[in-house]
């Protein structure tokens, strides 16, 4: 099994959509992996058969059109999520217990955590009650503080940095799709006998990542589909990320290395494993599906058995102020957009934002690599799609 690592520049604004108000078109917080997914997956279609009116029709005999065809139709690799590089440095994501102090007093940082260190986390894990979990959660009178779940965090000059990816606001002339020119006055449709009068919709605002943005990210290529696609690139690839890539928009340059996953298993990670119990921290949305259309935002358990390791993670249980048994999930929700049969509408689906924190009991005769596996293929068949991926905690994790 190969993996590629990706390091990749942005050379033009980049726009990722969230949200259309009106003719305000607002970006994204950042760059989800399925966008890189279908980013990549255009770029290498369209160098090895050109443009595709109808995927079914591409040839099973000729080799490159077949190894197109199931990319396109049965993508099996794992795309991680981006990791972002400011300022030479690798972001971090804040778990749910970072707080931002709304005011300042007696010279204290503006960030802080109540879990932090090898001791804060083996504390953590070793707590039954959800009352013993209050004591993370800080007093009123530390500032008024308020979780920045999720946000990008640096270490620099001795303390916690909130990073934020820049963004700039673009104005672009909306353009008639059937005559082809830009929307500055009625046009008359003579085809379909009628004006075309799109009131207060000519100009259209976009909200854009800005050139320059660094960052990286890996795929586990499962199935050997993307690397005899790949080869041909020697180890560089240019993409267009997002909307607008017709207009000056999305062009992004990445260099990769494709080398045997068993390599990223010949150091230890130093984890930290407490009464083999461990602290993951979403790094991606996380949910899990046990039946069509109701959704959970935890994975009850992880079993693996393959070539390369073998284990078993199953969420723990704590007791609740009624003393029932609850999964120690402590999260964020967030929205997930899901996927619709055929034409039908996009259910939404409610996850554990990134940043949330599980506790997991592990059962492996090499913990570490067991770990490290998860970390790099995802917890389920979701990571896809960019979904259900955790960081387990190291020594010295926010330093």
């Amino acid at each position: 099994m190969k993996i590629i690592k990706f390091q990749c520049k942005t050379i033009e604004p980049i726009i990722v959509s969230d949200r259309v108000i009106k003719n305000i078109i607002e970006s994204s917080e950042t760059i989800p992996a399925t966008t890189i997914r279908g980013a990549l997956i255009k770029k290498i279609a369209l160098d090895a058969v050109g443009y595709i009116n109808d995927v079914t029709k591409l040839s099973d005999t000729n080799e490159n059109e077949k190894l197109i065809k199931n990319l396109i139709l049965n993508p099996d690799f794992r795309i991680s999520p981006l990791t972002f590089i400011m300022n030479g440095k690798e972001c971090k994501i804040a778990h749910i217990f970072f707080f931002k102090r709304k005011i300042l007093r007696n010279n204290k940082s503006k960030i802080f955590s109540s879990l932090i260190t090898r001791e804060d986390f083996q504390n953590f894990m070793t707590h039954d009650h959800i009352e013993e979990f209050y004591r993370y959660l800080p007093d009123i009178k530390e500032g008024y503080p308020k979780t920045i779940c999720g946000s990008l965090l640096v270490w620099s000059e001795n303390k916690f940095k909130i990073v934020k990816l820049r963004t700039w606001f673009y104005e672009n002339v909306a353009i008639n799709r059937i005559h082809g020119v830009s929307e500055s006055k009625k046009l008359k449709a003579l085809e379909v006998g009628k004006e075309i009068t799109e009131a207060g919709g000519l100009l259209y605002s976009y909200e854009a990542f800005q050139p320059g943005i660094k960052f990286r990210f890996h795929i586990v290529d499962t199935n050997n589909q993307l690397v005899p696609l790949l080869n041909q690139y020697n180890g560089e690839i240019d993409i267009y990320i997002g909307r607008g890539t017709s207009r000056g928009f999305g062009l992004t340059k990445c260099k990769f290395t494709i080398n045997d996953i068993e390599e990223e298993f010949e150091s230890s990670n130093n984890y930290i494993i407490h009464n083999n119990y461990v602290t993951a921290i979403a790094i991606s949305p996380i949910f899990s599906m046990d039946e069509p259309g109701k959704s959970k935002p935890y994975i009850s358990k992880v079993e693996l058995k393959n070539q390369y390791t073998e284990g078993k993670a199953v969420i723990k249980e704590i007791i609740n102020e009624e003393g029932d048994q609850i999964p120690a999930v402590f999260m964020r929700s967030t929205v997930v957009k899901s996927w619709a049969y055929r034409y039908g509408p996009r259910p939404t689906i409610i996850a554990a934002a990134p940043g949330s924190l599980y506790i997991y009991r592990i059962s492996s005769n090499a913990p570490e690599k067991f770990l490290r596996y998860l970390e790099l293929t995802g917890m389920d068949n979701l990571s896809r799609m960019g979904y259900n991926y955790v960081r387990f905690v190291k020594d010295g994790e926010y330093k």
